[in-house]
């Protein structure tokens, strides 16, 4: 008898209530995406999420004492490496020459016994530049902070780095990276007879972009085709906006040198 009455609820129309209501939940990180999917009925539902690391619990991040943190950013500069003014600054040579100090036994030690300064570093001066408040978990008490404050701007602050470190942070588009190139000699050409002999040279510009929240997406490439003609008027447009750039320098050092001053003098 159940069985017929099971019968009749489905010839009304009436839905049957199964045991199986699990919904299926696939996460990718890769692309921040969180997809649910029903598995009764096969219908799929993707959610665009922001992924929040959580730190282990087990890991506690211990804040360098000031001498710590001096001692680590004066080594990394007596070896011609300094930083960069990205977000999370990353070490790099200060010149060509100076590569050859990431394969140095230094360099690793550095590595292993400050392997959290990146992070330290970057709320220390994100603390300076903008004036917004340091975690103590991460930079340790006040009296600490103000001496670590006291270290970057000896030792890293300087007017070159505040333009960059403002050009990535306030920058609203996507800023050139860098630019990868060849040059062509063209032969053949479908339906030219003979050989064209032409040159030109194929250009991948690429630019980084701050605003992207997928860091695959960070990166744009744009390919160009530029002939000799083309070059030689970019070289002449790129001397003009460098001089440009120069003379705008000049007052950003002036800016530098009167801010830095006023905080001296405590007026600031």
């Amino acid at each position: 008898m159940p069985e017929q009455k099971d019968n009749l609820d489905q010839a009304k129309g009436t839905s049957v209530p199964t045991n199986d209501d699990s919904i299926e939940i696939t996460v990718n990180k890769s692309t921040k995406e969180i997809s649910l999917k029903d598995p009764a009925t096969g219908r799929l539902v993707t959610l665009k999420a922001n992924v929040i690391e959580e730190e282990d619990e087990g890991e506690q991040f211990n804040p360098l004492t000031p001498d710590e943190f001096r001692n680590a950013l004066e080594k990394l500069a007596a070896l011609g490496l300094t930083w960069t003014a990205d977000r999370i600054p990353r070490v790099v040579a200060k010149d060509p020459e100076a590569e050859d100090a990431f394969l140095s036994e230094d360099y690793k030690q550095l590595q292993k016994a400050y392997p959290n300064l990146p992070r330290e570093l970057s709320a220390v001066v994100y603390h300076v530049l903008t004036g917004s408040p340091a975690y103590e978990r991460l930079v340790g008490n006040k009296e600490g902070l103000k001496e670590k404050v006291s270290t970057v701007r000896d030792l890293l602050l300087t007017s070159a780095y505040r333009s960059e470190f403002f050009f990535k942070y306030a920058l609203k588009v996507p800023y050139f990276e860098d630019i990868d190139w060849e040059v062509v000699f063209k032969t053949h050409e479908r339906n030219v007879e003979g050989m064209p002999a032409a040159a030109y040279a194929l250009l991948l510009l690429t630019f980084h972009n701050t605003n992207a929240n997928i860091t695959a997406e960070r990166h744009q490439n744009l390919s160009v085709a530029v002939d000799l003609k083309m070059v030689n008027k970019l070289i002449r447009l790129l001397v003009d906006v460098k001089t440009g750039l120069e003379d705008a320098q000049k007052l950003t050092d002036l800016f530098y040198e009167r801010s830095k001053a006023e905080a001296d003098n405590g007026t600031n």
